[in-house]
């Protein structure tokens, strides 16, 4: 991940940009019964780095995951709220579709 992580955005723009295209592409195609099994390892992964993060870094990251959310979070949450922000633009960007 980048190394300015204040937003959700930021973190999802990094956590993209390390991700392959192949990756990316299968991430956009799943729906959301499949996504939860996605969520399982790379909330793990998400989590491990929000331990990782500075103090008042992991502060404003949390804050800005609580606007997104609008309820109280711990870091498992948080990374739930990454996860989904991660998938919604994924399917924006990378979902395949039918070329005629």
């Amino acid at each position: 991940m980048t190394q300015k992580l204040n937003t959700v955005d930021q973190v999802v723009d990094g956590i993209i940009a390390e991700l392959p295209l192949e990756s990316r592409i299968s991430t956009a195609n799943l729906d959301e019964d499949e996504f939860r099994v996605v969520e399982l390892t790379l909330g793990k992964y998400i989590r491990h780095k929000l331990d990782q993060l500075d103090v008042i870094v992991n502060k404003k990251l949390m804050e800005d995951c609580l606007e997104k959310s609008e309820e109280s979070l711990d870091e498992v949450d948080a990374a739930t709220v990454i996860l989904k922000e991660l998938w919604n633009q994924l399917r924006e960007t990378h979902k395949l579709r039918v070329v005629k």
